[in-house]
């Protein structure tokens, strides 16, 4: 009998970030909360450990230092201007965007696990997912990554200037992160682990 989806998850939860302690031992560690208040190692975990409103996001590492920040893995809110978006995805795609369509972009992290396929290589490749958009043509989606990111996939842009980090992915959540854009500015952010073929519905919802 499979366990539930939820117990998996947080199983999940839990083993990634006693990897990410691990690693971690030897550096010098500094925390903040979502709300940029500096926070123990203790409520740090607390507070990620609550996986359906918070992630980890590293703010910086070195050799011996790491600063990370607990970020709300759902967010909705209006662009300040989603002209300079379609300018700057104009500018790395070479694709045209109308007005009228709402712009999704699956955005990726480096991610720290060896001898394996990066996870945007499956995105990437969901053929169902990708008929959506060939059928619904007032949606455009792009799959971007960070500069360095090892993928072979054609579809798969690389954001090697990282215009698209600043305006939209600032905060660093390893993985993927996904971001609605509608034809009016308003957006609905999703960051972290997440279902590719929820973003459908999302499209659809009103927010």
């Amino acid at each position: 009998m499979k366990l539930p989806a939820l117990l998996l998850l947080l199983l999940f939860s839990n083993c990634l970030f006693s990897q990410q302690t691990a690693k971690q031992t030897s550096k010098k560690e500094t925390y903040f909360d979502e709300n940029g208040n500096r926070i123990g190692a203790t409520g740090f975990k607390i507070k990620y450990e609550n996986y359906k409103v918070y992630a980890p996001s590293i703010v910086s590492e070195t050799d011996s230092t790491i600063t990370q920040k607990i970020v709300f893995r759902e967010v909705f809110d209006t662009l300040q201007s989603r002209e300079t978006l379609v300018k700057v995805l104009k500018q790395l795609t070479g694709k045209t965007i109308d007005n009228n369509q709402t712009i999704v972009i699956n955005f990726f992290f480096k991610e720290p696990v060896q001898n394996q396929a990066p996870s945007i290589d499956y995105y990437a490749s969901v053929k169902k997912y990708q008929k959506y958009f060939a059928k619904h043509k007032n949606s455009i989606q792009f799959f971007i990554t960070e500069k360095n990111y090892d993928t072979g996939k054609t579809n798969v842009t690389i954001d090697a200037k990282g215009a698209i980090r600043n305006l939209l992915f600032k905060d660093n959540v390893e993985g993927g992160n996904y971001i609605i854009i509608k034809p009016n500015g308003h957006y609905y952010k999703r960051v972290g682990e997440y279902r590719q073929d929820e973003i459908p519905d999302r499209i659809k919802a009103e927010w």
